[in-house]
């Protein structure tokens, strides 16, 4: 029998630990209930799909003959509290397919309703743990420490701070709340609490309180109950609330329908301004002296000024901008750098007149080279806001691409077939960083870097692009690709955390590794024939593998020549192969992976499947536009104090936001402007505003036209925004 010889509590959802085990084989497993909470499924639900399989639901997306294995194993760890007990391990890849599998069901909408929490629960693990892998394989190459459990936790927003965060009250303690508290949470009627508590009553337990509770919360009931806080989270997450609409936003990041006001990449300042002081005098390459300032808005005191402006003149100094504009707001700022933060510091000198605002350049100040894909090595660096980051070659490397057609998506725009699997408004953070590593070939120069966390984005929407057959056959390769970076990142992260709660050392690039699969003894599994040492394969190999025509193979190679590159055999190698021929080429056996992954035949098909899996894709989640507007305000305001459904004068009055600097009370009004409102309650509730500053927008008006009128509203006014 097995031993399972080192023990460790793994908690990246907080109050929800997994007992996790490495066995004497050095394998890392789940205990049954570990796995489980790990899962975010009912431990008696798995021992189900233990002892009678896996449900129907999942299996289309299991790999063929998929069946859960677990091992006997006997507790040798000294410090598990199951010593010399027998229990029942999950190893890893068990648990990973599973939560791949239900992260399918969810993104194709199979899930029953008492399931999809499920589906939820493991769309956010599997982000967190493929961006967490990434982001700590970039700083252990930079030979900074890490603490993978911490890094995981970061990436996962507990739902119940975040619901504390948002108002949730527990009556009885910090995580036993009652049906009044959740019905004042989410703004809905008891009934519509009620109708969804009985069509819960299997996954939703109510906690009967004691005499002594009852009577301490000041009730006069015969009976009370409640509800744990982690149940109320579930409840959140499925009743059609905007409470749980923006703790959805929280939990899966950005999926907005704003349109943004500039293209992904270097953004467009110029026409940004021009928008945002359409009703003031904006001076372009405004000349003073001998020097020439970016932008000038005399009417408030303002001074614009790129300090790289893409290299075409001398920076000018800082202390020199302040002697030419004594009298002025200044606010200076990178090519690169994103519009909220150069929205920020200009609300910023509106608020505090003697202020002005330097944005600070990024600089790389440590590096490192890490091999995420065996034989690959990225060039990265950790900024100095701690941020990870890849070079401009390492992030095209990785998603498998080509340098130039990478920067011209990335500058220019992303293709087409990637913006419905991605955020509406999402946009590649790139910056122009000083690199001050001193052990980067780099160092004392510009260059270009790219968030880890976007280039993830990217692999999730070529992943997703590929299920839905959206994909050019030329972008098929970076599909695949970006599936096994995925699911592998994800299988990665799970080990390394075993491994680092039981108190062992790790090594995450190692780990990325062994748990990569082996697309060489697949392919040799299923009939590939290679030569000189299984290395290389012929083309008479290759066709006969992939039963194709050798004139498809060489139509495909033809497209692919910049990729895949035929090494030349010298003349003993050719002899060996009984060949008179004077010259051949063959292809490494990797190549030849990319060339069964990249072209359509069975045994492409059933490579695949073997590697991925059934294919299946992850839904976006729906939001609002009240949503979308508080996740672009409290970017542009990230210095100030802004408020979400806000309570004026302490008064029973709620406004969507308030800017308490300014005195800024913004409305998001719907479709119609709120036209089919009351008009006497509009009035009397905008004579209210009479102390403050007032814009009522429509929800689809775009950025530059909100904030110029911020910036013009004066005290006791009402500006309208509304299409004509």
């Amino acid at each position: 029998m097995r031993k399972a010889l080192h023990y460790g509590k793994l908690e990246i959802v907080p109050e929800k630990p997994c007992d996790a085990y490495v066995l004497d084989d050095d394998m890392a497993v789940f205990s049954e209930r570990g796995a489980a909470n790990f899962l975010g499924v009912d431990h008696m639900h798995l021992v189900r799909m233990r002892q009678r399989g896996i449900p129907k639901i999942l299996t289309q997306f299991m790999p063929p003959d998929f069946k859960i294995e677990t091992i006997q194993a006997e507790v040798t760890a000294t410090n598990s509290p199951y010593k010399d007990r027998i229990i029942v391990a999950y190893p890893v890849p068990t648990v990973e397919n599973i939560m791949f599998a239900y992260v399918m069901a969810f993104g194709n909408q199979v899930l029953r309703k008492n399931q999809r929490h499920i589906g939820e629960y493991n769309v956010i693990m599997m982000t967190t743990l493929s961006s967490a892998a990434l982001e700590a394989t970039i700083k252990e190459s930079c030979q900074l420490p890490v603490n993978i459990q911490a890094t995981t936790r970061q990436h996962y927003q507990d739902i119940v701070t975040l619901m504390q965060e948002s108002g949730l009250q527990c009556s009885v303690s910090k995580d036993i709340a009652l049906k009044t508290d959740i019905t004042n949470f989410l703004q809905c009627p008891v009934s519509t609490l009620n109708t969804y508590l009985n069509r819960h009553l299997h996954d939703i337990k109510p906690i009967k309180l004691d005499r002594d509770t009852i009577r301490s919360l000041g009730s006069k009931a015969s009976r009370l109950y409640g509800y744990t806080v982690q149940d109320v989270g579930t409840i959140t997450l499925e009743m059609n609330s905007l409470v749980g609409i923006t703790l959805k936003e929280k939990l899966f990041g950005q999926t907005t329908s704003l349109a943004p006001i500039t293209a992904p990449g270097a953004t467009n300042f110029a026409e940004v301004f021009t928008k945002l002081f359409a009703d003031s005098t904006l001076h372009t390459n405004y000349k003073m002296g001998d020097i020439i300032i970016d932008y000038y808005v005399p009417e408030f005191n303002l001074v614009l000024y790129c300090t790289d402006c893409n290299m075409q003149r001398p920076v000018i100094p800082y202390t020199k901008l302040q002697q030419l504009f004594p009298t002025q707001h200044i606010v200076q700022f990178q090519q690169h750098n994103d519009i909220t933060q150069v929205f920020n510091a200009i609300l910023k000198t509106q608020v505090n007149p003697e202020l002005s605002t330097v944005i600070p350049e990024p600089q790389a100040i440590y590096y490192g080279t890490a091999e995420i894909v065996p034989g690959l090595i990225c060039d990265c660096y950790v900024l100095d806001n701690g941020r990870a980051v890849l070079s401009e070659r390492g992030a095209a490397d990785l998603l498998g691409m080509e340098l130039s057609p990478f920067q011209s998506m990335t500058l220019n725009s992303l293709p087409y077939e990637l913006k419905s699997f991605l955020d509406k408004d999402f946009s590649m953070e790139t910056n122009l960083a000083n690199v001050t590593a001193k052990n980067s070939p780099y160092v004392g120069r510009k260059i270009r870097v790219y968030n880890a966390l976007d280039i993830i984005k990217l692999m999730r929407a070529y992943a997703v692009a590929l299920t839905r057959n959206a994909l050019k056959e030329t972008q098929m390769h970076i599909g695949y690709k970006s599936i096994i970076n995925i699911r592998f990142l994800t299988h990665a992260d799970i080990e390394i955390i075993i491994r680092e709660a039981c108190g062992l050392p790790v090594s995450i690039a190692k780990t990325i590794e062994k748990t990569r699969p082996n697309i060489v003894t697949l392919m040799q599994n299923l009939g590939l024939n290679c030569i000189e040492n299984s290395t290389m394969v012929l083309k008479k190999d290759i066709v006969a593998f992939m039963h194709v025509p050798l004139s498809t193979l060489n139509t495909y190679l033809k497209k692919r020549c910049r990729d895949i590159q035929p090494i030349k055999l010298d003349r003993t190698t050719i002899k060996k192969l009984g060949s008179k021929a004077v010259q051949m080429n063959a292809y490494t056996v990797q190549d030849v992976g990319t060339i069964v992954l990249g072209m359509k035949s069975e045994v492409g098909e059933q490579l695949k499947t073997q590697m991925f899996g059934q294919a299946g894709t992850i839904a976006n989640i729906e939001t609002t536009s009240e949503i979308e507007w508080w996740q672009k305000l409290k970017a542009s305001c990230v210095d100030l104090s802004l408020f979400h459904h806000y309570h004026i004068d302490k008064s029973r009055i709620e406004v969507d936001f308030y800017l308490h600097e300014l005195e800024l009370i913004l409305e998001c009004n719907g479709y119609d402007g709120h036209a089919s409102y009351d008009p006497i309650a509009e009035k009397k509730r905008e004579q209210l505003f009479k102390n403050y500053r007032v814009i009522r927008f429509h929800h689809q008006i775009d950025v530059a036209t909100l904030f110029r009128a911020i910036l013009k509203v004066k005290k006791g006014e009402i500006i309208r925004l509304y299409p004509a």
